[in-house]
């Protein structure tokens, strides 16, 4: 069966007869050099310095070269006035072919891309439906992994999830392509499947800025992890999920060296691997971390519960005195706490107290706080004692988690003036003297709690008259900013407390909280703002 460049090769010697003139057709093949066709007419072949034949025409003739079918087609033609017109004529006919081959090379070669973007298609269409109805993190990252095997054409690709509480990696899925080349399959984790990523490519991945990092394994200096796995080079691309600050890497995937298929000769990763893993990484980081904020959402909703039900409600009663607080956090979960306890000797302790930070973290430290706090206050009646112990009851989860509380403790004794404050680097506590109007700022003479174990607390007496009001708040009162960043302060707070000390302990408490919520304005709350206010009585008092 002929072909088409015998078709082609047989139009072009055909051409002499065709036009009845003195012209004459040479084929040069391309692995010998050697003319197959061509006449006697004088044109001579001299090989140029790579060896390939160039015509030289005889005198009174001309030649004419062209690239037909892979072979060299030399036209030569005597001198005359038909020359021009076969000239044109052999440019047509010469140019047409050559178009026609560079086609069907450029068909050729858009084959295997052709193919390769069908499979790439083929996993847009297929894992973005189906990646949220994974029912787990593994099933997630398994649909996913998958695809990538497959539609990059690559030996394995695995997802490790980074486990941050403990600093290590977690290979979740190992995908490897089959013997076909068109399947990928779930195998087992390389062992061990928890590792600790040193200097190896996941490690290198986790610390990056959020590129692919692609590498031959020949050049890594450290295989510390399932980076072993891989032959010749691998791809590392981190998992993220959010924007900017708010950005959080959930793990790794590893992309190992390429599968050479029918549509996929070569043999090394290249920019379009990265591209495809790239892809997949925003995909498994898109529905993995909006599954997380959905499942953290749950437990901040209970977290929030748990911290409303343990912060002071309804209206307590203290013979002598009136008391009212208030507290808002600026997260879900807040660091403040303030509460009215029972003393073991009848008194009552009405606490505040801030933990450093505004996390979840910090709201569980809170709670373990408020547990101790109760137990010691049943078991002392000095709220220096119970103070001192709760620093040394708290001392070790502080220091483990590098955070501390500040406290203040007021022990109001029922139908006495005389209050015992007890404070614990918290700020300072407020006292306004009704009969002149004067605030004195009572200050703190002790550490924080978490700073030592050892530490010994004590308290301050305070005698009080009718109307004076005891002041207790956290730093989120006098630290709010307003849009231009000033900060609500000491003196804006000590203004709305003399304007309001007529006013009952709720009525104080709410005077100043919405003091500073209109001070801030659309700002968003960046700390926890906590108010305890303790008014005495203005009855007399039998002692």
């Amino acid at each position: 069966m002929a072909t088409d460049v015998d078709t082609t090769l047989s139009w072009l010697t055909a051409l002499p007869s065709a036009l009845r003139g003195d012209a004459v057709v040479h084929v040069v093949e391309p692995d010998t050099g050697k003319v197959v066709v061509g006449g006697d007419d004088g044109t001579t072949f001299v090989a140029d310095a790579g060896g390939v034949p160039r015509p030289i025409a005889a005198p009174g003739r001309r030649v004419m070269t062209a690239s037909v079918a892979g072979r060299q087609v030399v036209l030569s033609l005597a001198e005359g006035d038909a020359t021009t017109a076969v000239a044109d004529l052999w440019r047509t006919l010469t140019g047409a072919f050559e178009e026609r081959d560079q086609l069907t090379r450029d068909l050729e070669a858009m084959y295997p891309s052709s193919l390769a973007l069908l499979e790439e298609a083929a996993m847009w269409g297929d894992v973005l439906p189906t990646l949220p109805t994974g029912k787990t993190e593994e099933d997630i990252a398994e649909i996913g992994v998958r695809a990538l095997v497959v539609a990059a054409s690559v030996e394995r690709a695995l997802y490790v999830r980074w486990r941050p509480e403990v600093e290590q990696g977690e290979v979740l899925v190992h995908v490897a392509m089959d013997r076909s080349g068109s399947h990928a399959r779930t195998v087992a984790a390389p062992e061990p499947r928890v590792f600790v990523p040193g200097d190896g490519l996941v490690g290198r991945a986790l610390r990056g800025s959020g590129g692919a990092v692609l590498s031959k394994v020949a050049e890594l200096k450290a295989l510390d992890g399932p980076e072993r796995l891989a032959l010749k080079e691998l791809i590392a691309v981190p998992v993220r999920y959010g924007v900017g600050d708010n950005t959080q890497t959930l793990g790794v995937l590893l992309v190992m060296d390429k599968y050479a298929n029918s549509y996929a000769a070569h043999e090394d990763l290249s920019s379009h691997e990265t591209k495809l893993a790239h892809a997949v990484a925003a995909m498994l980081g898109s529905v993995l971390g909006t599954r997380r904020v959905v499942e953290l959402g749950k437990e901040l909703e209970t977290a929030r519960e748990i911290h409303d039900q343990i912060q002071a409600g309804g209206a307590v009663s203290v013979p002598g005195f009136d008391v009212a607080g208030s507290n808002r956090a600026c997260g879900t979960v807040g660091g403040d706490y303030y509460d009215f306890l029972p003393l073991a000797d009848g008194r009552t302790l009405a606490a505040v107290m801030d933990v450093s930070g505004h996390n979840l973290a910090s709201g569980m430290l809170m709670v373990s706080a408020r547990m101790s706090l109760r137990l010691l206050a049943d078991l002392h009646d000095s709220p220096a004692k119970v103070v001192t112990e709760l620093a040394r009851a708290m001392h070790s989860d502080l220091n483990r988690t590098e955070r501390f509380i500040s406290a203040v403790a007021v022990a109001l004794e029922p139908g006495s003036r005389r209050v015992e404050v007890v404070n614990a680097g918290h700020l300072d506590t407020l006292v306004l003297r009704a009969a002149t109007g004067a605030i004195e700022a009572v200050p703190s003479d002790d550490v924080v709690l978490g700073f030592t174990p050892g530490v010994q607390f004590s308290g301050r007496a305070l005698e009080l008259q009718p109307g004076d009001v005891v002041l207790l708040y956290t730093d989120g009162v006098i630290e709010t900013t307003d849009a231009g960043e000033d900060m609500f302060g000491s003196e804006r707070l000590e203004q709305i407390l003399r304007a309001s000390a007529l006013l009952s302990a709720k009525d104080v408490v709410a005077a100043i909280v919405q003091a500073v919520d209109k001070f801030r304005g659309s700002q968003r709350r960046m700390d926890d703002v906590t108010v305890l206010a303790i008014k005495v009585s203005a009855q007399e008092s039998p002692s």
